[in-house]
């Protein structure tokens, strides 16, 4: 039987028929991937606008400051509030050292309020500190080797007359020595977040040791929420071995409502006070003042001064409602269009910070593309110590993107990334 002829042009056109009958499942195959791609992918998060003239600020108190040293007042709630100069520079801090040095031994030892903490026996050691003291004018409280002292008859010796000698005995028996002292009491205040303030010893005998005005604020703040500081500092005198009766030298303590904290002196820093004083503000709250007064030259007027300082701050100072509870602080809005107003859960009060304009800071917290009502969002700041912050939520649900809308989300990401 003869052989059927098939021209090559009919065998290469079949072939191509083949091939073409592909290219739809390979269309059906591209487009089904992509849009399994696009719409696994996860959701971009939103962004937050926030509204920077939420705040006020506040008219500038009219605080009387001393004309020859430097300055500050706050409050133990609120920090500081105003400075008498905006550039601080380090300054010694005399005695004020041994606010330090009690929270140091505090945290090193700790004692609860009615505790009587370690028992120290006094050795010849702690005498010759005593006459080192003495020799050098320094203020000094009477010790005998062989006697015992308990931890809290030393801090009392050490805040009430600023007994020199017993700072440092104090620091010897929980540190070990000086330069253990030194190095952890530097690492404590900077955990307290103070780069300002530098301990060169225990007593503030030493003119490196040196702080400003505002960080003395928050030592002020952490003296006073401290329960067996906040208690002997208000002691107007206390008995203990051999000193026997020893009196406060805190003299601002006659002034009504001071409950503390320490005064101090040396040539290099001339007078100094840390003061705290309780007032009964207009609203019927408690407000507990902190003051500081640094460099005044005569001895008789730093009393006088501290005084007209704290006087101006109880009548000028006053609470204002920052943000309010439910008011709105800016927008969240998403990349497919959908937004939500932020609010505040609470208000946040504090006392006017004269001449400062805080500046809001939100912090967002982890959350889904998608937000539901009343879901939080991060937080508000209001201050870089963080003490002024409220919760932010969501005023209303965000819906999901179209699906329009997420299958073209590659496109259009490659596209802006390509210009």
């Amino acid at each position: 039987m003869p052989q059927r002829y098939i021209h090559p042009a009919s065998r290469n056109y079949k072939k191509r028929s083949r091939v073409w009958m592909f290219f739809p499942l390979l269309l059906v195959f591209s487009i089904c991937s992509y849009a399994y791609y696009a719409l696994s992918r996860p959701l971009p998060t939103g962004s937050v606008e926030l509204d920077n003239s939420i705040v006020m600020q506040t008219e500038a108190a009219a605080i009387i400051w001393p004309e020859d040293g430097h300055a500050a007042i706050g409050t133990l709630k609120d920090g500081v509030l105003a400075r008498s100069h905006v550039d601080e520079k380090q300054r010694p801090i005399a005695s004020l050292a041994k606010v330090i040095t009690a929270l140091a031994v505090l945290e090193k030892a700790p004692m609860q309020p009615g505790d009587k903490g370690m028992t120290i026996q006094l050795e010849k050691e702690d005498e010759d500190l005593y006459w080192e003291y003495l020799s050098k004018d320094g203020t000094v409280t009477s010790v005998t080797a062989g006697e015992k002292l308990n931890q809290y008859q030393s801090l009392q010796a050490m805040l009430l007359p600023s007994s020199n000698n017993m700072s440092d005995t104090l620091v010897r028996r929980v540190f070990g020595s000086m330069e253990a002292y030194v190095s952890y009491a530097n690492d404590m205040v900077r955990r307290y977040g103070l780069t300002q303030t530098t301990v060169d010893d225990a007593s503030g005998f030493s003119p490196q040791t040196v702080s400003t005005p505002s960080e003395l604020i928050v030592i002020g703040q952490k003296a006073l929420e401290h329960p067996v500081i906040a208690e002997i500092v208000a002691q107007e005198e206390a008995e203990i071995p051999v000193a026997g009766i020893i009196p406060n030298y805190n003299g601002f303590l006659q002034l009504k409502g001071v409950t503390g904290i320490k005064p101090g002196n040396t040539d290099e820093a001339g007078n100094c006070l840390l003061f705290s004083a309780r007032y009964h503000n207009e609203s019927g709250q408690d407000v507990t003042f902190i003051g500081v007064v640094l460099g005044i030259d005569a001895t008789g007027y730093i009393y006088d001064k501290s005084a007209r300082l704290l006087k101006s701050a109880q009548l000028n100072l006053r609470q204002i409602e920052l943000i309010r509870g439910g008011q709105e602080i800016g927008t969240y809005v998403t990349p497919w269009g959908e937004h939500t107003s932020l609010v505040a859960q609470e208000s946040i009060w504090s006392y006017n910070v004269p001449g400062d304009l805080l500046k809001p800071e939100f912090q967002p917290s982890a959350q889904p593309p998608v937000i539901m009502a009343n879901q939080p969002v991060g937080t508000l700041i209001l201050d870089k110590e963080g003490d002024k912050s409220v919760q932010v939520i969501a005023d209303h649900r965000v819906l999901e993107p179209s699906l329009m809308w997420r299958l073209t989300q590659p496109v259009r990401s490659f596209m802006s990334a390509k210009l």
